[in-house]
């Protein structure tokens, strides 16, 4: 499969890694160039080593085509910092004023004060010294692995260089708030409903399971709360004994005995039924009753696999927002399931500042975008000269 990335993502890191690369070899052979900036076999290497592991660090494997598709992306990625390299100095980006010059400076004695402390952590963790000595130690371990305040103002005046070029790219480009809902939905959304829309096994798995950043909500999923029931003294014995049951008569003596337990919590499952349907809260409930326990917030789906069969079909057989199931053993503990609400389809339910939020970081995309597309065009006023041939990525 084709790696899929952004080509301002590659810049991105390029221009991260750039200030600490390995220091270059009299001989070392030009890989990419673009006008009159160079960059070495040694400096492209050491990008692409990088870039491998982090693949890999995903679990993929490396084949052939995979790591063509590396290289690829390092070669390119080398020849648009070269374009943006080239730009920035006639355009005159590269002269800062003294307020621009303290902004970067700030950032990097940020950056550089980031890594020390981890620095300092790493050799208390390490050697067992004390603060004080690991805070003596440390800028030297630093220095000895290229993390000098010097590198960490190359680095982060190379990403203010970079700043300015989209400044200057995007100066006439405004954005009306239709623009950019509209490039919200078609490029976060969209691909969303395009996956998910009629496959929520893929959601459970992705988004639920594994966490994954979300965008789109397929149809059809209801919130549950699980309200467990402290089994009865007089029951334990028959549950226990009924745990494992299998056999058409067991199933059903089990049956009973949950009936039995509902009966005993008659009045407890009537105070969470009213509580349900008038959406309240069930904190009161739960002081007034301590034999119960709330587990709340399951997602649950026709076509859920995380929760068991008999939750799902349980929780998928009240008919409506407020009902409270029967009592049913979920594990080895009886319990009752609450429908609490109806999760909507679509973006998810954000609320205004984080829906800002989402639309700044898609106005911001937008200016990415069109740096992109500039880069691009600029690459013909260059003569580029590339040598893929001398990259090789690592093996496994």
């Amino acid at each position: 499969m084709k790696i899929q990335y952004r080509r301002f993502t590659i810049l991105l890191a390029l221009l991260l890694l750039l200030p600490f690369a390995c220091a270059q070899a009299a001989d070392d052979p030009v890989a990419v160039r673009v006008g009159d900036i160079v960059y070495t076999q040694s400096v492209l290497q050491t990008f692409l080593s990088s870039l491998a592991e982090q693949y890999k660090a995903t679990g993929a494997t490396i084949d052939e085509a995979a790591a063509q598709d590396l290289i690829v992306m390092t070669v390119e990625g080398y020849v648009d910092l070269g374009v943006t390299e080239n730009k920035c100095v006639e355009l005159g980006l590269t002269e800062l004023n003294d307020e621009q010059k303290a902004v970067v400076a700030t950032a990097a004695q940020d950056a550089y004060d980031t890594v020390l402390e981890a620095y300092v952590k790493q050799i208390i963790a390490n050697y067992g010294t004390d603060e004080a000595q690991a805070r003596e130690s440390a800028p030297t371990l630093m220095q000895l692995n290229g993390y000098t305040y010097e590198a960490f103002y190359a680095q982060q005046l190379s990403q203010y260089h970079n700043k300015l070029l989209m400044d200057y790219v995007t100066r006439d480009k405004t954005y009306t708030q239709a623009e950019i809902e509209a490039y919200f939905e078609n490029t976060f959304v969209a691909p969303g409903r395009a996956t998910y829309q009629d496959n929520f096994p893929q959601f459970e798995q992705d988004v639920i399971v594994n966490g994954k950043e979300y965008y789109y909500i397929p149809a059809g999923i209801r919130m549950i709360d699980v309200i467990w029931l402290q089994t009865p003294e007089t029951c334990t014995d028959r549950l226990t004994a009924l745990l494992a049951a299998s056999t058409e008569d067991e199933l059903a003596e089990r049956a009973e005995l949950m009936s039995e337990i509902g009966e005993i919590y008659k009045k407890e499952i009537a105070a969470i039924g009213v509580v349900a349907s008038a959406n309240g809260n069930f904190d009161d409930l739960l002081a007034d009753y301590p034999t119960l326990t709330l587990d709340e917030g399951y997602a649950v789906h026709a076509e859920s696999s995380l929760w068991g069969n008999e939750m799902r079909d349980t929780a998928m057989a009240l008919q409506k927002v407020g009902d409270v199931s029967e009592v049913l053993l979920l594990g080895d503990k009886p319990c009752v399931l609450c429908y609490r609400a109806d999760v909507p389809e679509g973006v998810p339910p954000y609320d205004d500042e984080t829906m800002q939020q989402l639309y700044t970081y898609a106005e911001q995309d937008l200016r990415i975008s069109a740096l992109d597309k500039q880069l691009e065009q600029w690459k013909a006023d260059y003569d580029i000269e590339t040598h893929p041939e001398l990259l090789e990525v690592p093996e496994a």
